[in-house]
């Protein structure tokens, strides 16, 4: 069953290792998950190094999530933000 929330979450679905993630965002009210176009980054390197569609451009190396004061997805860990 699931909560009446009108809420939505920031997750990432997982594939295997070369598909890496797909950041988006968990509605609990319908229990969708929906992928989020603007949390396109590219990569730079061979060092993992990615860089933001958006702007500003940020840079970064250490995986992705997002930042609700922001509002956007950054390229670094949720430990980092």
């Amino acid at each position: 069953m699931l909560v009446k929330f009108n809420c939505r979450l920031p997750a990432q679905l997982t594939g295997p290792a070369d598909a890496g993630s797909l950041p988006g965002f968990l509605d609990l009210a319908t229990g969708h998950f929906v992928s989020d176009p603007k949390s396109k980054m590219n990569k730079v390197s061979a060092l993992d190094d990615w860089r933001t569609v958006a702007t500003p451009v940020l840079r970064g190396f250490l995986g992705i999530s997002y930042s609700w004061s922001a509002g956007r997805w950054l390229p670094a860990d949720w430990q980092h933000v």
